[in-house]
């Protein structure tokens, strides 16, 4: 099933390669990174899908009355780095329940519907903080290098996506797919 792109907002999309933090993210403007969700739909490397996975309820975590501890927890427990001052302030107890509803969102974030398919729409959200898992991305791969559709037609052409600029953002998926996977921010 497909249908036009997915058009949330008009922010762009940060790639992450999963894993590599040292790795320089590849950044897109609005309007290059609608181009290229434009390109993967043409090429069948993208796919509309209606389920999404299971987040987990914040209520299971977080007790009653302590909201905003438990979001300061939360953020210890994502950016553990940049907030790791704030964690002697931090409850053990609702630091330890922020970081299992941390790992439970990260598992829902990597779920995969149906990877033999290509990358689902959904995925290429910004700011959703989805994982495109390597068997998603060497699937879409596959679609673009065999599709019988000409890019000429649609590279390079006046206010279209520059050939370069698409090959870098394959090369990037493609470097993903060897580790473990491209993370959309």
């Amino acid at each position: 099933m497909h249908g036009r792109p997915l058009r949330p907002n008009l922010r762009g999309l940060t790639l992450w390669i999963e894993g590599e933090p040292e790795h320089p993210p590849l950044v897109l403007d609005w309007r290059e990174a609608e181009q290229v969700r434009y390109l993967m739909w043409i090429l069948d490397m993208t796919f509309k899908s209606f389920r999404l996975p299971e987040f987990p309820p914040i209520s299971d975590y977080c007790p009653e009355g302590r909201t905003g501890d438990f979001f300061t927890a939360l953020l210890v427990a994502w950016c553990r780095s940049s907030h790791s001052g704030r964690a002697a302030d931090v409850d053990p107890d609702l630091l330890g329940a922020a970081r299992a509803y941390a790992e439970e969102t990260d598992d829902a974030l990597r779920w995969a519907p149906e990877p033999e398919l290509g990358i689902p729409e959904f995925k290429l959200t910004p700011g959703a903080g989805w994982l495109i898992r390597p068997e998603e991305i060497r699937a879409a791969l596959d679609k673009e290098r065999s599709s019988p559709k000409p890019l000429t037609d649609v590279l390079d052409q006046p206010g279209g996506l520059p050939r370069k600029q698409w090959f870098e953002f394959v090369d990037y998926l493609g470097f993903g797919a060897t580790l473990f996977g491209v993370r959309v921010c």
